[in-house]
């Protein structure tokens, strides 16, 4: 964050909170929450952040927290009242409701609902789900039991393999073996670096090949040949907390050496796609945590990356998750964006969490064609799954509103000509989805869909549903298209 030593003798807390705020983020407008929540919640963290300790009333720091606090205020007293002044005469008393979807049909007309039953000791707490289609089968990571469950396309789980001290946050297939991503022992914030990358045979029931450790709080890994060597690197996104990156790993032949690509925590996922059309596997990026943007890394040869900017968001929105498709049918790939973390300083249910779809118009601009409200959204796949050749969206919230009329938790908008219809049910009854798949696991040609619920963290401002603690932990769409 950079050092602003200005004089004060107006008070223009706009332009001072334009000018601070906007040095390390998106400047975030005092309309996007109400008054009590920036003065109970995020303003404080605003000024321990900028090193006005005043404002922290006493208040016994964590490890973590003491290394957010730099060793100099930032910016003078004055002009921190002067901010807080702002937001607070600015900001509303509260946020108005999201806009109404229109609303189709029961997803029981298009899916048939089978719940998985898991012979756990404990309640499951899934914290990924990948589809195999080849073997007909999916694997969700247990982060509470610390295995991964094997069960296939009737439901069934039909083995387990343990992985203790060990949270799984992303299944990568690699023929006969998966790429696994090890968050660390839990979910928990912590300052220590625990996770680390493995690869492991589907059937093998042994602990995997440890290709990388002393990560920070991974949540994804991509294996893939992106200088054109024939050999695959791996890329990987370390959230953090107060630190993370973006890496590109290249095999020596004796381990890894890796190439920072951008060193800002909160890189929460990725693709890679050929963005320009130049043959070269380009990355696309997903950073929350503060600094919320979508990057493209354009890929220019020998392990050399340009990063563009494609979109930006204020800090207080929670991205969550991406995905790329050519929605309207004119060739190029289009954004299809979620946001929807309401879990750190802002509990408070808003408006524009969402769906958010940007119309690739070429070159390196996007632009905003089609805004779906849905509470807590925290992943989205675009994918056919009612058969007619168009893209449709499937959703889920995982911190959805639990009182709604009609259920945030998971949602499928069925696309036509660009206007989208929503099929719900009360799935929320089921679990708390955290994590989602799509692909065919059953082999009648369409696209299915898996849910995994994580029930363990209560935060949740929408309100919290005893069921959730009660559920499966998976539960299987089946698509009936094709039937």
């Amino acid at each position: 964050m950079a050092l602003y030593v200005t004089g004060c003798d107006n008070d223009n807390g706009e332009q001072i909170a334009q000018r601070t705020c906007g040095s390390c983020h998106l400047f975030p407008k005092p309309s996007l929450l109400p008054a009590g929540i920036w003065e109970q919640h995020v303003l404080p963290q605003m000024a321990k952040r900028l090193g006005i300790t005043t404002e922290l009333g006493g208040k016994q720091l964590s490890e973590l927290e003491r290394r957010q606090v730099p060793a100099q205020p930032l910016i003078s007293e004055a002009e921190w009242k002067s901010i807080k002044r702002y937001y607070l005469s600015h900001a509303p008393a509260s946020l108005t409701d999201s806009p109404a979807v229109p609303v189709g049909a029961n997803i029981g007309s298009l899916f048939r609902i089978q719940q998985v039953q898991l012979p756990a000791a404990k309640p499951a707490n899934i914290s990924c789900v990948r589809i195999n289609p080849p073997k007909h089968e999916l694997y969700a990571a247990d982060a509470v039991n610390h295995c991964i469950w094997y069960i296939d396309q009737l439901g069934i789980a039909t083995n387990v393999y343990k992985n203790e001290n060990e949270t799984i946050t992303d299944i990568q297939l690699e023929n006969e073996e998966a790429l696994e991503t090890s968050i660390g022992p839990s979910l928990n914030l912590t300052p220590e670096k625990l996770g680390s990358v493995s690869r492991r045979g589907l059937y093998t029931g042994q602990k995997g090949q440890l290709l990388l450790n002393h990560l920070y709080r991974p949540v994804q890994t991509l294996s893939c040949d992106v200088d054109g060597d024939q050999q695959p690197e791996m890329i990987t996104c370390e959230f953090g907390v107060d630190e993370g990156k973006l890496s590109v790993w290249k095999n020596n032949g004796n381990g890894y050496t890796e190439k920072v690509l951008y060193n800002v925590p909160g890189a929460i996922h990725m693709a890679v796609t050929d963005m320009n059309g130049d043959g070269r596997p380009d990355i696309l990026a997903l950073f929350g945590q503060g600094n919320e943007q979508l990057l493209w890394f354009e890929n220019k040869g020998h392990l050399t990356w340009e990063p563009h900017v494609l979109l930006r968001f204020p800090p207080v929105y929670g991205s969550t998750s991406f995905d790329i498709a050519d929605m309207d049918g004119d060739g190029r790939p289009d954004i299809i964006y979620t946001c929807g973390d309401n879990a750190d300083y802002s509990p408070v249910l808003k408006p524009y969490h969402g769906i958010y779809i940007y119309h690739n118009d070429g070159g390196q601009s996007f632009s905003l064609r089609t805004f779906l409200p849905q509470n807590g959204a925290y992943k989205v796949l675009a994918r056919d799954f009612d058969g007619d050749g168009d893209i449709d969206l499937a959703s889920i919230a995982y911190f959805p509103n639990t009182n709604a009329e009609f259920q945030d938790e998971f949602r499928l908008y069925l696309n036509n000509n660009g206007k989208f219809s929503m099929l719900t049910n009360h799935l929320g009854n089921l679990g708390r989805w955290l994590v989602m798949d799509a692909a065919d696991i059953d082999g009648d040609g369409d696209c299915d869909i898996v849910l995994g619920s994580f029930p363990m963290m209560v935060m949740a401002p929408g309100g919290y549903r005893k069921e959730w603690q009660q559920g499966s932990g998976v539960v299987l769409l089946l698509n009936q298209s094709k039937h």
